[in-house]
């Protein structure tokens, strides 16, 4: 058997183990003993993801190579999604084929043309790696300084080593050296996923106390799903893997006192977490759902998300900053203090609740925000292109950027000096003061103006408005040019000619109360255009022409 095949073996027996090797690990690795990482080898033989050798050794100061780090930590993070790759450097029909493709697909190694499967992974790859996996921030610490070795790399590995020592996840070695470029042992990697890891759950299952609270000092790792988590403190990281997918984990009484890191969904019930940050290397759209006295701090979004909260008592989510892709959706249902966003021709969708104050910074260009009926927006500060769309209340909106448009009334609008925004249709220009309040303007409430009851003749036309105002309208066959909103007060068609009694009016409105009119003498089974304006005296603003379809019944 040549070397290449021996080397291939090699790897599988470490990685995933054969049967006949359970009985070696029974009796345990003779070069593991006394070995400085003997208890982080023993928990992951315990575990199952790795092994020893035919020969009865473990081989602790072996270096690993690409393949095996991926195959390890694909296992251990739960990535399980390959990615399209067609590069030559991952060959296909390998027994690492599929293990590389996953790991470009999670993003922690980069799909540059450059990956040697079975050349020695480094120690700055490694810190690289988990920092994406991670997604570890940087820290304002300065650790890497310290090394005499680091002087010379590159800003993106300096802020990943300085992190992962930042962590404590990695560290120096022997005169003060971190040896970046040099590869890492088996023992190392397994010490540094013991740290990372710290209590695994990766089989679904109930995990916990059912009364007193059981106290965790390091990390813990959930890398699967249906994994419910009760009553337990953690004063290290919360991470939910990637590895979930579009399932979902149940924390009940839950206090975390690091970062939780959710890649995966999840049920939040009578918890107390810190920072959380939201990401994953996958396109699902993540759920999490706050429940009872549930308080959570600032948290920090990534990915597509559905933020909602029900049956709450605590905080639930107070702070939430979204820095998302192009083109994501969002989806929010329940009370925000402060939103911002960040990220271009986003969608976010306001499903219910209150927020109190939501910023959309000069990075979020082109995002479009729909407001439910039962949501109450506070505050809100545009500084970017943005679309406000429907049946939403905002209260107080200011304005500092151009192409901005309110298909809704806000409250009060305050434009900047010099800019113009688009307010249901009526240009507002900035001025010093620049302040225009919704009770001004006359608008329809939500759900009109209805046409009903609808004959061979004739219909109904209902309208319902926010104030006291005037409703003219013009009756108009479908195929006419639409009239100016000048000549629909006047009753006239788009040709400047008066049309008959029956085909134009106007109905006095009085604030918030519904009032109708039947329009008549109509030919049947024809489709008509109504325009419609409010007009409000003391409003000196073009008026917006609504327009309604409607087709008699045969007789």
């Amino acid at each position: 058997m040549d070397l290449k095949k021996l080397s291939w073996l090699g790897m599988l027996f470490f990685i995933i183990g054969l049967s006949f090797s359970q009985v070696v690990m029974a009796d345990g690795f003779p070069d593991i003993k006394n070995h400085w990482a003997e208890e982080s080898i023993e928990v992951w033989l315990a575990r199952g993801y790795v092994n020893g050798y035919p020969d009865g050794h473990f081989r602790p100061d072996d270096f690993i190579t690409q393949a095996e780090f991926c195959a390890l930590f694909n296992r251990v993070f739960g990535f399980k999604v390959g990615a399209d790759y067609p590069g030559k450097d991952v060959p296909e029909g390998k027994w690492y084929t599929a293990e590389m493709k996953r790991a470009i697909a999670a993003g922690y190694l980069s799909s540059d043309g450059k990956l040697d499967p079975q050349g020695i992974i480094t120690r700055k790859q490694v810190a690289i790696s988990l920092g994406r996996v991670l997604s570890l921030s940087a820290v304002p610490r300065d650790h890497y300084s310290q090394f005499k070795d680091l002087g010379e790399i590159d800003l993106a590995a300096a802020m990943a080593i300085n992190t992962v020592l930042d962590k404590k996840y990695m560290g120096g070695q022997l005169g003060n050296c971190f040896y970046p470029e040099q590869g890492i042992t088996r023992a190392e990697l397994l010490a540094v996923l013991d740290r990372v890891a710290g209590k695994l759950y990766d089989r679904p299952g109930v995990y916990g106390t059912p009364y007193d609270k059981l106290v965790i000092e390091g990390n813990v790792l959930i890398n699967t799903r249906n994994v419910t988590l009760r009553n337990v403190a953690i004063n290290g990281d919360l991470n939910i893997a990637p590895g979930i997918g579009d399932g979902s984990v149940t924390l009940i009484n839950v206090t975390v006192r690091g970062e939780t890191k959710f890649g995966g969904g999840a049920i939040i019930n009578d918890c107390t977490l810190g920072q959380v940050v939201v990401t994953s290397p996958y396109k699902h759209k993540i759920r999490l759902l706050a429940q009872g006295t549930t308080v959570i701090g600032l948290t920090k979004v990534r990915v597509p998300v559905i933020l909602e909260e029900a049956n709450l008592v605590g905080q639930g989510f107070s702070e939430v900053t979204f820095n998302v892709a192009r083109g994501s959706e969002l989806d929010l249902r329940g009370n925000f203090k402060r939103i911002v966003l960040e990220g271009v021709d986003v969608k976010l969708n306001l499903g219910c609740g209150k927020i109190d104050y939501l910023s959309l910074p000069l990075a979020a260009q082109g995002v479009r925000v729909d407001l439910a009926e039962a949501v109450d927006l506070k505050k809100v500060e545009v500084v970017c292109r943005a679309t406000f769309t429907g049946w939403g209340n905002i209260n107080q909106a200011f304005v500092y950027a151009r192409g901005v448009n309110f298909e809704l009334f806000p409250e009060k609008v305050t434009v900047a000096p010099g800019i113009t925004a688009l307010v249901c249709g009526r240009v507002v220009s900035g001025t010093y003061t620049g302040e225009v309040r919704r009770d001004v303007w006359p608008y329809f409430k939500s759900n009109y103006p209805q046409i009903w009851q609808v004959g061979s003749s004739g219909f109904t036309l209902s309208c319902k408005t926010n104030t006291a105002c005037q409703a003219y309208y013009v009756v108009c066959e479908a195929g006419d040019d639409s009239p100016l909103a000048s000549q629909i007060i006047k009753g006239l068609d788009a040709f400047g000619r008066r049309l008959p009694v029956e085909y134009r009016g106007v109905i006095n409105l009085e604030a918030n109360q519904e009032k109708s009119v039947r329009i008549g003498s109509l030919e049947s089974d024809l489709c008509y255009n109504v325009f419609i304006v409010l007009k409000k005296q003391g409003v000196n603003m073009e008026p917006v022409v609504y327009k309604q379809k409607v087709t008699t019944r045969r007789k």
